[in-house]
């Protein structure tokens, strides 16, 4: 029964959500790929902002990216409990506005996820974007899926229903031999990204308003931002380069990119005895893992020269028969990395290295942590990065933050979830 109301659910809210595109006809980008989605969306979305000023533009700020939560975008609500009188307060406010709101907004960037077979279709069905954007492909999500190849023909739906142009990765040997020639096939443009087809050149790691960035050029437009990595220089880049595409009738010959860090996504702390920390803690894939220890050590050797390394890594969920295999490779990108501190069991069993210390507990191996730094004079760059469910590792960021008042910085900090992780933590500590 609850099976059959719930597939009801979906299809009278994928119902509403295509009358409402049908009605108020926005431009839609849509984004997709195994990392990197909302953090691409998010960036693309303050970008568009700055150089279409002229353009209402709209993306949800929370991580609203499948069947229930995509309708909810659209329509811009923005907070919902999956409860029988909250559902029908929100069927109520969608019919309202569906009825009597004019147009909302002129561009909506969307996110596109999936966990089983089929949710891209019926995404898809629900709203095609007209622009489209990959970020990367990896094995997250694996266990509803017979193998990897399957995760990659499930995101390749979005591509082909793409309605004008989509961004490809142009790193990704999988996009350039598989992809691209499918595409060809159908009537969708293909602009290569990261290094092929969009040029960025100088991009540099350094200090920006007395914090972290970076800063690169594109054709005759210079970019700062406190962003910092390589991936986000190009989703800065493919936002500037659609905003061409939508209107945009010339650019500043300089761009000053101030962006709010969403908790849990990169966000630098200080921490105790003169330390630095990455928190990185809202989720993880095998790609953006290794992709994070190979920058940590690229920041030590442009910002933080003569510090040493800590890296506090936790099991990454959902990657099915990969699982094992994913947690053995993070070994490679280690080397040089002072110590390793682990969370949960499957980086304890699988991860074989040295200077490592394990635990089940965030808060015991946060705990562990500000031990190890307080018997050493030596300076670190602290990475903390790994998947979110049921493991909470923002509690070990905590334990050694310089500033309480980072506390309301991290993710996972309302009233609801710290009286969850209170149960969970005296369950596993006891």
């Amino acid at each position: 029964m609850k099976k059959h109301c719930i597939a009801f659910l979906h299809t009278l809210l994928s119902t509403l959500a295509k009358k409402w595109v049908t009605k108020h006809q926005p431009i839609v980008i849509g984004g997709t790929g195994s990392v990197g989605k909302t953090s691409s969306r998010m960036v693309m979305y303050r970008v568009l902002q700055e150089v279409l000023p002229e353009k209402q533009i709209y993306t949800s700020p929370k991580n609203f990216n499948s069947e229930i939560w995509i309708v909810l975008s659209l329509f811009q609500i923005e907070s919902y409990s999956p409860t029988f009188v909250a559902t029908l307060l929100v069927l109520k406010q969608m019919l309202s506005r569906l009825i009597f709101s004019s147009k909302p907004y002129d561009i909506i960037l969307l996110e596109y996820g999936i966990d089983h077979p089929g949710d891209m279709q019926f995404l898809t069905d629900i709203v095609q974007p007209d622009y489209s954007l990959f970020t990367k492909l990896d094995a997250v999500h694996g266990e509803y899926f017979d193998n990897i190849h399957a995760i990659w023909d499930e995101k390749f739906i979005l591509m082909q229903r793409t309605k004008i142009m989509t961004y490809l990765n142009a790193s990704d040997e999988y996009c350039k031999n598989i992809w691209a020639p499918a595409l060809e096939q159908k009537d969708v443009s293909i602009q290569w990204y990261n290094g092929d087809g969009m040029n960025i050149t100088g991009i540099h790691i350094g200090k920006r308003w007395n914090a972290l960035g970076i800063e690169f050029d594109r054709q005759d437009t210079h970019v700062m931002t406190n962003l910092l990595w390589e991936e986000n220089a190009n989703y800065i880049n493919i936002a500037l380069d659609l905003g061409q595409r939508l209107w945009a009738k010339k650019y500043k010959k300089n761009i000053s990119l101030e962006f709010e860090l969403q908790p849990g996504r990169s966000h630098i702390f200080h921490w105790i005895c003169d330390s630095v920390i990455i928190d990185s803690s809202y989720n993880a894939a095998p790609a953006s893992m290794q992709k994070m220890i190979e920058t940590t050590k690229a920041l030590r050797e442009s910002c933080y020269p003569g510090y040493w390394i800590i890296c506090v890594l936790w099991d990454m969920r959902e990657l099915g028969d990969y699982s094992q295999q994913a947690h053995k490779d993070i070994a490679w990108y280690l080397d040089g990395v002072d110590y390793v501190c682990t969370i949960w069991p499957e980086m304890q069993q699988y991860l074989d290295i040295k200077n490592k210390q394990s635990f089940l507990s965030a808060r015991k191996a946060g705990q562990a942590v500000k031990e190890y730094l307080s018997s050493t004079d030596k300076k670190y760059i602290i990475l903390v990065k790994g998947s979110q469910n049921t493991i909470f590792s923002e509690e070990a960021v905590k334990e050694i933050l310089a500033h309480s008042d980072d506390m309301k910085q991290l993710v996972r900090q309302d009233q609801s979830w710290l009286k969850k992780k209170k149960k969970f933590f005296e369950r596993i500590e006891k």
